[in-house]
């Protein structure tokens, strides 16, 4: 019959159901004959129920159903079928010969199957090899377990095998033999005798041959049908694949196979197999079920075999889906036993064992265990390198339960089968493992109580014991239970070797696997070395460096833009920053930067990004040149935006309609990738964090450090607006601990001051670099003027730094900058300002300049305020300047600190106190009252003339708080006559406001109204009352001034005379509110 299947699917929905019907009538009849005890005739209903698997009309997943369906009866029949043998009513030998007497060979063979499984696991019940079932009959089995006769399951099995020869259609033979494994499974004979029983051998032999004889059918089964078809029939056969990995499934099963023989015998004859077929979809998918099957023990001891085979498959054949499995099952292994033992050993250090003492008389015992110990060694030393290599593997498959497949864990369709087939792959951990750790945790001593417990006997120096003493003994324990995890440590390192060399050779023989899955593999055996030695080592760097030649030999050029090859390089170098706990550990590996300067942009980028964050996220501190040095290198494509473009290709940046920055993409014509702004931040704010990780041991080498920051972040050209704020704010931060290096000698202090002034060299030749790449940017201006001035700022008030001349021409330098910055690049008037008042307070806090430099700067900015545009900025530039003139110590520094431990409480008082002399003369040495009241009345002069009366009585009012300020911190020259003469000319300027109010016709008043809410410096609030806001204002200016009049009456503070300002208003003053 054909192998031609219906295509309709009703038609197939249409004989499924027909089918299963006939099945489902003919189980029915067949347990109603069992129960009735007219087995024979049940024995007929089961033949005719068979009948229905003779078609080839049913694709392979409805044929599974209807398998499914006969299979559920079949069970029904094995219990009757032991049950009847036990009570005597027939015997299975007998029902053995009278069903092959059936007219069809399906049914003749599934009955033959049932009944020979039947008659097996009477033997295996008796024997005891396997579990008793647990079905029905289990019980009748326990009453009858004295079988008198022997059960020849070696020839039962023998002649299934030979029987199911006779079904070659691929479908209902693949099966069929499957059915075979499935009933048998749980009654393979384990022992290792020669009678009719059968041994161990006999069961592997079996289960070896099923398996050989299913792939045949298997791979026939492409063959079938139409050439147009093809497609379909690949389907189909990806559908069958679970029905010949089962009896991988059934070999690793197997209870006590000795890795001799699974070395010798199984595997080459798996591996035969599968090499032999030329299949590629049966190659690929049983190399994968192979892998998953046994266990990663012996997966280590045959890896020779395992990478021949796979050099010798289909180039059809995905290399890549069947190394990598099974690359990944042994770097879990690796991770996993090296975690054990390392935890093993560090329980040991920690806890430590009971003092051990040995016997100073008895030291013949001390020297039979230095001897055998050495005996032990030499030993060790004639093994092969191959035995020591896997000595430690265990000598047996691990010993699984076999559970008899009952109707609840049965899988109903392939797909689910497939997946059960996967969950019952053993896990790869031994018993025997687990046996070998659970006596190292019984018998384990530290390492270093052992030395010092031979060191003991060697000098004599301990207490005897005595003789009938055990210790002698726990110590010998104890040293082979350490020698033997220091050994497993240094063979789960080795692992690498033994897979490399082979990977490494399957790749350069075939040319022909494509370089993204070269490259997926070289990413596992990446894995696997850090999974066995989580350090740099010479195995991560020779994976890296076979990939670079890979990238030499091979045609590249349309393999280097595949989305595929780009996302495995990536996985490839970011698997060294996701291992190292210190992602500065890639810099050890000398082939880390050359391949992934070889690499594309978005690669490269995408690294980079990845290390800076690594850096970030773990907070490594860097701390020499070299580090500095090798991270720049790695992020060269964020630094240097046009270096990396004109290597991919590109053309660097061009400006699009819009002003939009694009650039070019290589190899892809005319098309051009948008630069995003808020990404390019994003990546240049991560290097301009990691300047603050960059920590010397001194201040000497932090400069060098920097300076090796700087230089890499020039590269990048405008982008240094991002990345040298940075630079710049740390190197201020130097003068601080530069200050407090100061020394006393004179020899010493003229090295120091060249240290100084070379660092603030650096920050005065940074800061003007980042202006003159500023292009014009307003904001990238203003940035530099603020640091400019920041660096003022530290370098005039640190007292380490008074009386320097040297310094003090640094700090006017940073001013003077800061001024040319201003004039040279800040236009807009409201910046003109803002910047302006930063260089006031800046000159504010100094305190180490001379009277002639600070005159000049202060006048700078009396000449820079007058030229402002608007008249409220030169009025607040105006009184802002008056401060400059008379400076009082901040009393966050007048009150004294706590005394330090052992220090007298009045002593400590009395530095403090000493101290602030010395800083209130640094502070107060540039006071002249006279100058703070020209500026006051020149910014009274200045709000008088603003066209806007409400804005002019808002001025007022500031000048006043200004000056109330100043007459606190005892300016002489501002008088409480002038704070009574500013606060009538505020009164009389808001009565002038109201009766014009009074007098002006509504819509004039709304138009005010319109025209103050339009102004930023207007005081008009167009819900309220004109005069609102400037009266509140001003009425909490003059409680201020109440408050400071009563507690100056108080005598209570520091306070001079409030009394003579007069805060009440007038009576004959009529003000409407």
């Amino acid at each position: 019959m054909s192998h031609v299947f219906s295509s309709s699917v009703d038609e197939q929905a249409r004989l499924l159901d027909d089918s299963l019907q006939a099945i489902k009538i003919q189980a029915f009849q067949m347990k109603r004959c069992i129960d009735n005890d007219r087995l024979m005739d049940g024995l007929k209903h089961c033949s005719t129920m068979l009948n229905e698997l003779r078609t080839s009309s049913l694709t392979p997943k409805n044929y599974y159903e209807l398998y499914l369906a006969t299979f559920d009866a079949l069970q029904y029949l094995i219990g009757a079928l032991r049950a009847a043998h036990l009570s005597g009513k027939s015997h299975l030998a007998d029902m053995y010969e009278l069903v092959q007497y059936a007219g069809s060979i399906v049914p003749r063979l599934y009955l033959m199957i049932t009944i020979g499984s039947a008659y097996m696991s009477l033997g295996a019940s008796s024997s005891g090899s396997a579990p008793r079932p647990s079905r029905t009959a289990q019980s009748n089995i326990e009453a009858h377990a004295d079988v008198e006769d022997v059960v020849p399951v070696r020839e039962i099995m023998t002649d299934m095998l030979e029987m199911a020869r006779g079904v070659q259609h691929p479908t209902r033979g693949l099966f069929l033999r499957y059915y075979l494994g499935q009933v048998t499974k749980d009654y393979l004979p384990v022992g290792d005798g020669d009678g009719p029983e059968g041994n161990l051998q006999i069961s592997t032999d079996f289960i070896l041959t099923n398996f050989v004889e299913m792939n045949k059918l298997w791979v026939r089964l492409q063959h079938q049908g139409m050439s147009h078809d093809k497609e379909r029939r690949e389907a189909e056969r990806r559908d069958l694949r679970t029905l010949v990995g089962s009896n991988l499934l059934r070999l690793a099963s197997l209870n006590g196979v000795p890795r001799s023989t699974y070395e010798e015998t199984i595997l080459p004859s798996l591996l035969s197999q599968v090499v032999s077929c030329r299949d590629a979809l049966a190659q690929e998918y049983l190399m994968e079920a192979l892998v998953q099957a046994f266990s990663d023990e012996w997966h280590l001891a045959t890896v020779g075999q395992l990478m021949e085979a796979i050099s010798g498959l289909n180039t059809k054949v995905s290399t890549r889906a069947v190394v990598i499995p099974l690359v990944d099952r042994v770097s879990s292994y690796a991770a996993r036993r090296r975690e054990e033992l390392q935890t093993f050993k560090d329980t040991e250090s920690s806890n430590g064992p009971e003092r051990v003492d040995i016997s100073g008389s008895d030291s013949s015992k001390g020297s039979e265990m230095a001897e055998a110990a050495q005996g032990k060694s030499n030993k060790k030393d004639d093994m092969s390198e191959a035995d020591q290599a896997y000595s430690y593997l265990p000598d047996r498959l691990p010993t699984h339960t076999n559970d008899t497949t009952s109707e609840s864990s049965r899988p109903h369709n392939i797909d689910q089968a497939q997946e059960a087939i996967s969950e019952e792959a053993p896990n790869g951990e031994t018993s025997d493992n687990r046996n070998d750790t659970q006596a190292q945790d019984q018998n384990s001593v530290d390492i270093k109580d052992i030395e010092r417990a031979i060191s003991s006997v060697a000098i004599g120096d301990v207490e005897p014991l005595d003789e009938n003493s055990t210790n002698i003994e726990q110590l010998e324990r104890t040293l082979a239970a350490a020698e033997k995890t220091s050994n497993e440590l240094e063979i789960v390192s080795s692992l690498f070797g033994s897979f490399w060399k082979h990977i490494s050779e399957l790749i350069e023989s075939r040319p022909d696997i494509l370089l993204q899955d070269a490259i997926a593999i070289c990413g596992s055996m990446l894995r696997l070395s850090l999974a066995c030695n989580p350090h740099p080592s010479e195995s991560v760097d020779s994976v890296l460096e076979f990939v670079r030649n890979l990238f030499k030999t091979r045609d590249t050029s349309s393999a280097a833009h595949n989305q595929a090859t780009a996302n495995q390089m990536l996985s490839l170098l970011l698997g060294p920053l996701r291992a190292y706990a210190n992602p500065l550990k890639v810099l050890d590996l000398t082939n880390y930067g050359p391949l992934l300067t070889s690499q594309t942009e978005r690669i490269r980028k995408s690294v980079s990004v990845a290390l800076l964050t690594a850096i970030l996220q773990r907070n490594t501190i860097m701390t020499s040149e070299d580090e500095v040095a090798g991270v720049m290198r790695l992020c060269a494509s964020l630094i240097s935006k046009g270096a990396s473009g004109q290597k991919d290709g590109t053309s660097g940046d061009s400006l699009g309609t819009g002003g939009v920055k694009y650039l070019s993409t290589a190899g892809e014509g005319p098309a051009v990738t948008p630069i995003d702004e808020e990404d390019l931040a994003e990546e240049q704010g991560l290097l301009a964090r990691l300047v603050h990780l960059v920590r010397g041991p001194d201040v000497v080498t932090q400069i060098s450090l920097l300076t090796v920051m700087r230089d890499a972040f020039s590269q990048g050209g405008d982008l240094v607006r991002y990345t040298y704020p940075a630079v710049i704010s740390g190197a201020t931060r130097l003068l601080g601990p530069f200050a407090a290096i100061k020394p006393d000698s004179e020899d010493g202090r003229a090295d120091w001051l060249k240290k100084v002034r070379q660092l603030c060299r650096f920050v005065q030749v940074t800061t003007s670099t980042l202006v003159e790449r500023s292009s014009g940017s307003s904001d990238t201006a203003e940035l530099a003027l603020q640091l400019f001035l920041m660096s003022a700022q530290a370098a005039a008030m640190s007292p380490a730094f008074r009386g320097e001349p040297t310094l003090e021409e640094a700090a006017y330098e940073f001013i003077v900058q800061a001024f040319t910055v201003y004039e040279e690049h800040i236009n807009e008037s409201r910046a003109q300002f803002q910047s302006l008042i930063l260089v006031i307070n800046a000159l504010h806090a100094s305190r180490n300049f001379s009277a002639e430099n600070y005159e000049t700067l202060a006048a700078k900015c009396v000449q820079h305020g007058s030229r402002l545009l608007k008249r409220p900025d030169q009025t607040r530039l105006a009184f802002a300047c008056a401060q400059l003139w008379w400076k009082t110590l901040p009393d966050s520094e007048l009150i004294p600190p706590p005394a330090e431990p052992g220090q007298d409480e009045a002593e400590a008082e009395r530095v403090h106190s000493e101290r602030m002399e010395f800083e209130k003369r640094a502070i107060e040495q540039h006071n002249n009252g006279d100058k703070v009241l020209v500026h006051l009345q020149r910014s009274m002069k200045v709000a008088d003339s603003c066209l806007d009366p409400v804005l002019s009585v808002r001025l007022f009012v500031e000048l006043l708080n200004q000056s109330a300020i100043q007459y606190e911190r005892r300016c002489l020259a501002v008088t409480p006559k002038y704070i009574n003469d500013l606060i009538d000319l505020i009164r009389t300027s808001i009565s002038n406001i109201e009766a014009f109010d009074k007098s002006t016709p509504e819509p004039t008043r709304a138009a005010a109204a319109d025209a103050g809410a339009a102004d930023v410096n207007a005081l008009y609030d167009p819900e309220t009352h004109m005069n609102t806001y400037v009266l509140g204002y001003f009425n909490r200016t003059l409680d201020y001034i109440r408050s400071r009049k009563e507690l100056a009456a108080s005598g209570e503070y520091n306070l001079p005379d409030f009394s003579a300002i007069h805060c009440d208003e007038p009576e004959n003053t009529n003000i409407y509110f």
